[in-house]
């Protein structure tokens, strides 16, 4: 599953600038934590600091606001399989593909879920159904190579 790398400095430790960029964050969600954009920003920092626990929370508090963006339940869902809980992962990649049911993150990511959980079948269908629904894209191409190893694994 891509992850987006988190700027670290020379010892592995978070960058200045993306701490300062979350205490600015937190600032921004306490004067205001009914502002989705608030919740999703601060959510998305922490998951690209690493720290899945603290960005659920948040991702949480922000499909409380607003439900209906399949980007954020997609993220939630990541987080939730990158702390081991591939359950909620499926359950809110799945929500999101509800929204969008073409949506290339989600497609790619369930495939992935799935294909770590031994669920095989689940995995080829999902990275079938990106196959078609986005056959140029980035995600669709990775699949193709996915799939050529499924097939050995699935017969």
């Amino acid at each position: 599953m891509p992850e987006e790398k988190a700027e670290t400095s020379e010892n592995n430790q978070p960058s200045m600038e993306l701490m300062n960029k979350i205490q600015d964050l937190k600032k921004q969600y306490n004067k205001d934590p009914q502002s989705f954009e608030n919740a999703k920003d601060l959510a998305n920092s922490y998951y690209d600091l690493g720290r899945y626990d603290l960005a659920i929370d948040y991702y949480k508090k922000a499909v409380k606001l607003n439900n209906k963006q399949p980007e954020v339940l997609i993220d939630l869902g990541v987080s939730y399989f990158n702390t081991g809980n591939a359950d909620s992962a499926v359950y809110y990649i799945k929500e999101a593909l509800i929204i969008q049911p073409d949506q290339v993150q989600g497609l790619f990511n369930l495939g992935i879920i799935y294909y770590n959980i031994k669920q095989l079948e689940q995995a080829k269908a999902s990275w079938e159904s990106l196959l078609l629904s986005h056959p140029e894209s980035r995600e669709a191409q990775l699949a193709k190579g996915y799939l050529q190893t499924l097939k050995s694994q699935i017969q």
